[in-house]
């Protein structure tokens, strides 16, 4: 019951924040709006309050401090097996400051989504997961395939190179995709949708407010419309 509340909260801010442009991604404002929920991104101390200049949490200092040995490295996310902290730092100067840890913690929850670059190969605002993602064709191709054919389409004023560009082509003022959203349930009511959950997304911001009204359609309601 309580997730069933969270979901119609939610599904209410994205209704109000609905992009008031019809169109495909490329046409959505890119502009402002409140973040979709208290939940959808927070560190794993429930703050998401940044550090000046890092994004990082305020009390992530303060947290470390008070935990065990090795708690604190078990909240830095996955990173590729080549990331490399000193060259994150050689292209991102607002993190020159950080520790290793916090290097590998920011790239996990902030520069991976916002397509920040770790090594001189790579383009800074592309991520060629968020590209696999969104481009089914290459769902199996290498980052340099992936690379070029993003540049190959516009480069940034293409498709959207990352998550965070991506969610400010469609009016979302969020870092990553907005996990309340249920994409998959979505997509089962609407199998069109289907390619992707930012297909989903874009289309529920463009085209579901004016079929679902405030709240998402079961099955049984669709079947009596």
């Amino acid at each position: 019951m309580k997730l069933l509340k969270n979901i119609t909260r939610n599904i209410h801010l994205l209704r109000s924040n609905r992009p008031a442009t019809p169109g495909n991604d490329r046409d959505l404002p890119n502009k402002s709006s409140t973040i979709l929920s208290e939940n959808s991104h927070h560190g794993p101390n429930g703050s998401d309050t940044p550090r000046v200049g890092t994004g990082l949490p305020a009390d992530h200092a303060e947290t470390k401090q008070r935990r065990p040995d090795g708690a604190a490295a078990r909240e830095t996310p996955s990173l590729p097996a080549d990331f490399s902290p000193q060259g994150y730092r050689d292209r991102n100067p607002e993190v020159r400051d950080l520790s290793d840890h916090e290097i590998r913690r920011h790239y996990g929850t902030i520069g991976k989504v916002s397509g920040l670059a770790y090594r001189p190969d790579q383009v800074a605002g592309f991520d060629p997961d968020h590209f696999r993602e969104t481009h089914p064709a290459f769902a199996h191709a290498d980052d340099a395939a992936c690379q070029a054919a993003w540049q190959a389409q516009g480069g940034p004023e293409g498709d959207p190179g990352h998550q965070a560009a991506h969610l400010g082509r469609l009016g979302l003022s969020l870092r990553a995709y907005p996990a309340a959203f249920p994409w998959r349930f979505y997509t089962r009511l609407y199998p069109r949708t289907a390619a992707h959950r930012w297909a989903a997304l874009a289309h529920f911001l463009r085209e579901g407010f004016a079929e679902t009204g405030d709240r998402l359609p079961t099955a049984r309601t669709r079947r009596r419309s």
